[in-house]
């Protein structure tokens, strides 16, 4: 009976060793983490949001001139709410009157972003920005992302438009808010796109025009080649027809002409084909007063009585 009690006494007394001994490397491994996440306090993964009003200041530039190298930043290109905040410690969004509302949603996933710590900034005018000699914000940022930590070896992710239906000449990609946008831009992509065929005489490079990109702006659009991106309110659009097909046309030339483009005519070409596909879809009046604001814009002068100028 002696023994049993000796027996469980030193199983007992073991037993409280071990835990404590546990304990012990628990704690000194959280002290011993600390200095290693206050390391990390100064670095930044941020977020900028282009979902709302697509601006190619935002595309990138803003991180680099205010975030870089002291961190990262990545673009969301799709619905706010549907990013993973969870290693993001700033969200930049924009004042800007945009017809792209906010939704409930994304207030929601905004204010839950600012309770776990994280900084958000919204700016008003920022071509200001693009003047300064030293970056003021840097310090801002640095102390707006203080009580949230991330992990640098978890990089942030651009999250692109989450839509991608495929239609029959290519798919095209949106996030929520584009969506009720989607038919009508396409319709006008499928009308044109044989039209510019036909101008340009041979059909696009292999691996280029495979992806259309809704952007939530009414100012332009892009080309990287294989995707081109298309303001939605460009010229008015829908109220008014003829910017869309110029603009679809304009982007698609850049794509026509990749990967071969010549910096010095890409855009005068792309903006020349623009107005013959408008002519021939018989928007000559719109095409015509476009030609000519942009002949004034480059100081020449066409005299109307004397000469017109042809489509051929």
């Amino acid at each position: 009976m002696k023994n049993r009690r000796l027996y469980d006494s030193i199983v007992d007394r073991t037993r409280k060793m071990i835990i404590s001994a546990t304990l012990a490397c628990m704690c000194r491994t959280i002290s011993f983490g600390e200095p290693v996440l206050a390391a990390q306090s100064g670095r930044i993964h941020c977020v900028t949001d282009i979902s709302h009003d697509f601006s190619f200041y935002f595309d990138g530039r803003f991180g680099k001139n205010y975030v870089v190298p002291n961190g990262i930043d990545v673009r969301n290109w799709g619905t706010l709410h549907k990013y993973d905040f969870s290693n993001v410690n700033l969200l930049i969004l924009q004042s800007s009157a945009s017809p792209c509302p906010y939704l409930p949603e994304d207030i929601a996933a905004v204010r839950e972003f600012l309770t776990q710590g994280g900084g958000v900034v919204v700016l008003g005018d920022y071509a200001l920005f693009r003047k300064e000699k030293q970056y003021r914000l840097k310090p801002l940022l640095k102390q707006i992302t203080a009580d949230k930590l991330v992990d640098p070896k978890r990089r942030p992710r651009h999250q692109m438009p989450e839509n991608k239906t495929q239609r029959e000449r290519l798919p095209i990609q949106y996030s929520d808010y584009m969506q009720s946008h989607a038919d009508a831009i396409y319709a006008v992509y499928d009308q044109c796109f044989p039209v510019i065929q036909e101008v340009m005489g041979v059909p696009p490079s292999e691996g280029m025009m495979t992806n259309l990109i809704l952007l939530p702006t009414g100012g332009g659009g892009f080309s990287s080649g294989s995707s081109i991106g298309l303001a939605v309110w460009w010229g008015n659009f829908p109220e008014k027809k003829y910017g869309m097909v110029e603009l679809i046309s304009h982007e698609s030339t850049h794509s026509w002409v990749h990967p071969f483009s010549e910096p010095m005519w890409n855009e005068g070409i792309a903006t020349y084909v623009g107005i013959l596909v408008g002519r021939k879809m018989g928007l000559t009046k719109d095409a015509d007063s476009t030609l000519a604001g942009w002949f004034q814009s480059l100081g020449i002068t066409v005299d109307r009585s004397k000469a017109q100028i042809k489509a051929e």
